[in-house]
């Protein structure tokens, strides 16, 4: 299947069959100031194998719709001029209800933090 137009600059490969289908958002982030950081790639995997891509809006603000219920890394693949993004790469769960977790904590939207790289 080929992939299809995300509404916020990526692509989602469809899926088929019954539809459990959730948003998993997510926000990259100046880690010293907290402001959103746009036009920054990030993709997300499955079992290792990317599903889906998005860049940042110009609040930071990124969505890989839609998502199946499941366990999910999201990576970021681009940076800011002399910034560098954390080394984790976040594991995600997306439940049936559309709740988010990173590990056993509930949150609304996975933050990317970046921090500035220091001479």
């Amino acid at each position: 299947m080929m992939p299809q137009p995300n509404p916020l600059g990526g692509s989602v490969n469809p899926k088929s069959g019954p539809s459990h289908e959730q948003q998993l958002s997510l926000r990259v982030l100046n880690a010293e100031t907290g402001v959103g950081i746009p036009s920054v790639d990030v993709e997300l995997y499955q079992n290792e194998r990317r599903v889906a891509t998005a860049r940042s809006d110009e609040e930071g603000r990124a969505a890989f719709a839609p998502v199946n219920p499941g366990v999910y890394q999201v990576v970021q693949t681009s940076y800011p001029q002399r910034m560098t993004g954390i080394s984790a790469k976040p594991i995600v769960k997306v439940g049936e209800n559309g709740s988010l977790h990173l590990g056993s904590e509930p949150v609304n939207e996975v933050r990317m933090l970046n921090f500035y790289l220091r001479r």
